[in-house]
């Protein structure tokens, strides 16, 4: 049997974290939380992490490192509701794969996410 693929979601908003919670686990992903990038770095040095899911923070270029330093084929996904910044880190930072406006459907939300674990 296939391994439950491990999504962390990084926002500092209690409430974005809540939610994408309860749409990824509905969806039979593993999902982890944090409020910072230093919580999510700590998640990524404890748990494989095939996604990271993550608002446009401060720091997230670190994220970025060590989560390809821990597993280099860890997906990294930018959500953002400022689709500058977002798109600017999704081509600017290496090792972002994509980006997503805030708000999404959760369909396309799910529907991104398998596009990028299907590799």
């Amino acid at each position: 049997m296939a391994r439950e693929k491990t999504i962390l979601c990084v926002d500092d908003e209690h409430a974005v974290l809540s939610t994408m919670q309860l749409i990824l686990s509905s969806a039979h992903y593993q999902v982890l939380t944090a409020g910072t990038v230093p919580e999510a770095i700590a998640m990524v040095n404890a748990h494989r992490v095939d996604l990271i899911l993550t608002d446009r923070l401060p720091e997230r270029e670190l994220l970025v490192q060590e989560a390809k330093r821990a597993n280099p084929d860890t997906r990294i996904l930018i959500h953002s509701g400022d689709l500058g910044s977002a798109t600017s880190a999704a081509s600017e930072i290496p090792g972002v794969d994509g980006f997503l406006m805030k708000p999404v459907a959760p369909r396309d939300l799910l529907q991104r996410i398998a596009e990028l674990l299907r590799g």
